[in-house]
């Protein structure tokens, strides 16, 4: 499984999430630092999930979602972000997210990000 996160801030930071996301060797997590970056991700090769960091750069969190999807409308999505779950909802509706997580996530959140793309994905 191949898994992007797309953050702007240091990726230490999120090193005990990337490994609990990386449960066999197969599996990569990697860390782009750009929304072109991403772009270019989803573009050679398809990840199984892109997660976006809010924000990256100068962009939104869903303003990357919406260009990546503009881009490929099957690319599975989540985001970072500390906004409240009702508020979430509200912006993002429609654009397929598969969850939002806390802007510096755990382990227990790496736990569900796999439990919910292993539903939308099919090894």
């Amino acid at each position: 499984m191949r898994i992007v996160l797309v953050t702007s801030r240091q990726a230490d930071l999120f090193r005990p999430f990337r490994e609990a996301l990386a449960e066999t060797p197969e599996d990569r997590v990697e860390v782009l630092h750009s929304a072109i970056d991403a772009l270019d991700a989803v573009r050679h090769d398809l990840p199984h999930l892109v997660i976006v960091d809010d924000p990256v750069g100068e962009m939104s969190a869903l303003s990357v979602v919406r260009q990546l999807l503009e881009f490929n409308a099957f690319v599975n999505t989540a985001v970072l972000s500390n906004m409240d779950e009702e508020a979430f909802h509200e912006q993002s509706e429609g654009l397929g997210v598969l969850c939002r997580l806390p802007s510096v996530p755990g382990l227990e959140d790496a736990k569900t990000v796999r439990r919910l793309l292993g539903g939308v994905v099919a090894d």
